[in-house]
């Protein structure tokens, strides 16, 4: 950079001019980073092998739950509709309270709401 340019950029930047401030002003400029950017274009990205996007082969995956499901919850509609019992599910923990619109439902049932 021209030093008409830095002594632009000191005087507006830098309030109540000293050295120590002009010296803090110019510790924060990134003077190394074109280095830095050309470093990582020739050294570094240069030797990386380019790989083309291909695609991940999950069909076995999918076969997996969808086996898994049909076992669990049944092969049709109707026997994957069933309304199970909470008592019976293998959640981890099950729910300690109702669901909000079953809890405002029956506030205005009870008429704790109105």
């Amino acid at each position: 950079m021209p030093i008409e340019k830095e002594n632009l950029a000191i005087s507006m930047n830098v309030t109540r001019a000293s050295f120590p401030a002009i010296c803090r002003y110019v510790r924060q400029l990134n003077f190394l980073g074109p280095v830095t950017r050309s470093y990582e274009k020739t050294v570094l990205l240069a030797n990386r092998k380019r790989h083309p996007n291909e695609m991940v082969k999950i069909a076995e995956d999918v076969q997996a739950i969808v086996d898994h499901l049909s076992a669990k919850l049944g092969k049709t509609w109707q026997e994957a509709s069933v309304v199970r019992e909470q008592r019976q599910s293998k959640l981890v923990q099950p729910p300690k309270t109702p669901r909000p619109w079953l809890s405002v439902r029956d506030g205005v049932d009870s008429g704790k709401f109105e």
